[in-house]
């Protein structure tokens, strides 16, 4: 499920699209534990009067790929970011409810919502609080996600490296992972014949636009471990998890892959400034951040007089980092928090209500 939104404000020539929901962990569908919001359809969408967006929609109940819950998601920043998808029924089971007729905010910090079960032969209405939905952590963008092999289960090749290996007797392969980037992603694939890639690594010629690579051959027989990274503006994701198989082909292919020697270069982390959580502020607040390397930050809040109200310098480490900040000394009304850090700034807003 993707959300479109004016990139700025008023400007309806350049749209940013965000995902709001899971992709599925294999290509038939979830299974039971998969993703949340694998299966996504019939969305609702509406605001408070603090700019919060909300989103609601069916998808697969929790642990079962055959009945249907409702499931909402929330935004605080005008839809660039969305937090985690929170189930708002659970009784899909008994109802497998159809789709969400209408799901609106009307007031009194309460998400109103309507909506039939499959049968169709029934109205029900039921009320959720927003705090329901704003108080979950932020989904990480799609660029942060690894993607999901699929292997041997979806006519691939190969599963998890777990003392029982797959044969592959023939000489087509497929590689198949589920994408963790929507739209305009591309995929980058490694294959080695050692599985921490000191030696004999080698990569698919070319980033793909599409899951799955189709090839005949591999550049030699026997053991051999494969991973997957996605490719979306200009940055990186993690590497997928490692799978292993033994080819016992006979198609010795060195055009399709490029050999090269020594381990790939780890993904750096960005320097990302997340949105606050909760938002609105109320007391205490969670205000979380990624540094590309070590080093000293700085965070100053300003009202919107531009006066520094708060001051928090401290030293963070790399990758992911979180300061508590709380609203107790200033007023009601809009704030904007900035972060120098690593040579970079970013500013993001949010509001105090008491």
């Amino acid at each position: 499920m993707f959300e479109y939104h004016p990139t700025t404000a008023g400007d309806l020539s350049q749209w940013t699209c965000s995902r709001i929901s899971e992709i599925p962990g294999n290509l038939a569908g979830v299974t039971p534990g998969d993703l949340v919001g694998s299966y996504a359809d019939y969305p609702s969408i509406s605001y408070d009067q603090y700019g919060n967006i909300f989103a609601t929609y069916v998808g697969y109940s929790e642990d079962s790929n055959t009945t249907t819950d409702i499931i909402g998601v929330a935004s605080t920043d005008g839809g660039n970011t969305w937090l985690q998808p929170v189930y708002l029924t659970n009784d899909g089971a008994n109802f497998d409810y159809s789709f969400v007729e209408a799901a609106e905010y009307a007031g009194g910090e309460k998400l109103h919502i309507l909506a039939p079960p499959a049968t169709m032969d029934s109205l029900y209405y039921l009320s959720v609080p927003t705090s329901a939905l704003l108080s979950v952590p932020t989904r990480p963008s799609e660029i942060y996600i690894a993607p999901l092999l699929c292997g041997s289960y979806e006519s691939g090749v190969g599963g998890p490296i777990d003392g029982v290996m797959d044969t592959v007797n023939n000489d087509t392969l497929n590689f198949i992972w589920s994408p963790a980037i929507g739209v305009n992603g591309q995929y980058e694939v490694t294959i080695s014949k050692a599985n921490d890639w000191w030696f004999g690594n080698w990569y698919y010629r070319d980033l793909l636009d599409i899951n799955y690579l189709g090839v005949a051959g591999m550049p030699e027989t026997g053991v051999w471990y494969y991973k997957v990274r996605s490719h979306f503006g200009g940055e990186a994701s993690p590497w997928s998890e490692i799978y292993d198989f033994f080819y016992n082909g006979t198609i010795i292919n060195h055009n399709d892959w490029s050999g090269i020697s020594g381990k790939p270069v780890n993904v750096v982390q960005p320097f990302v400034l997340n949105q606050n959580r909760p938002n609105p502020v109320n007391g205490n607040t969670v205000i979380s951040f990624s540094l590309p390397k070590a080093g000293d930050y700085s965070l100053k809040v300003y009202n919107v007089a531009g006066q520094v109200v708060s001051t928090i310098n401290g030293r963070g480490n790399a990758g992911n980092n979180t300061i508590n900040w709380n609203s107790r000394a200033v007023s009601n009304g809009v704030y904007f928090y900035q972060l120098n850090a690593a040579g970079s700034t970013a500013v993001k807003k949010m509001v105090v209500i008491k």
